[in-house]
């Protein structure tokens, strides 16, 4: 009697030992966009800002967010007793704020990477906890679980980051910006930027 075995260990080892080989990385990345891993980690620490000089200037009217008072052309003035940068008008007072002069800014913690992952972890487990079941089962290839995780717990993040209104933004950001999410600015590019990548160990 002959018996031919052809059961499927070998390819099952290699189907399981691709988990291994990966690893899941979920944030904000410096080699896409460095300037952005900047702000990501402002706002999810926190930070004090000083100025290089004595000031730093906050814009007072939301045309003015993103541009500095020297790309202005024009001649700015600090009106006596005040800390604001001003430009002359046609007014009672004989001029129009137009920047605030502070010595520093705090920017509070807004964990929304952490907080984003924290707040979801029940949900994250229970779902990738079902999706290995898949593999196990070889109806789901390790490269499809990493990618399908990824992008499960990119959204939740983002959903924190949409969500985010404590701590608030200050009287003078919500004037610019005429919202008070702190996370979420025009473009919404903070936001866009928290993306998944699935790399190999």
């Amino acid at each position: 009697m002959k018996i031919t075995d052809n059961n499927q260990i070998d390819q099952y080892k290699k189907w399981i030992g691709r988990l291994r080989e990966l690893q899941l990385q979920i944030g904000v990345f410096g080699e896409d966009d460095s300037f952005m891993v900047m702000i990501a980690g402002v706002h999810e620490f926190g930070m004090t800002i000083k100025p290089k000089g004595k000031y730093l200037t906050i814009p007072m009217k939301p045309e003015l967010a993103g541009i500095s008072p020297s790309e202005l052309n024009e001649d700015l003035f600090v009106p006596r007793g005040t800390r604001i940068l001003a430009r002359e008008a046609d007014n009672e007072q004989g001029f129009e704020a137009l920047y605030a002069l502070v010595s520093e800014v705090t920017i509070p913690e807004r964990s929304y990477i952490r907080s984003g992952f924290d707040e979801n972890e029940k949900a994250i487990y229970e779902y990738a906890r079902g999706m290995l079941k898949r593999v196990a089962m070889m109806e789901m290839t390790a490269d499809d679980f990493y990618n399908r995780l990824g992008l499960y717990i990119q959204n939740k993040i983002r959903q924190r980051i949409k969500s985010m209104n404590d701590p608030p933004n200050a009287p003078a950001t919500v004037a610019v910006k005429g919202d008070n999410n702190p996370l979420i600015g025009n473009s919404g590019r903070l936001r866009q930027s928290v993306v998944y990548k699935v790399m190999t160990r």
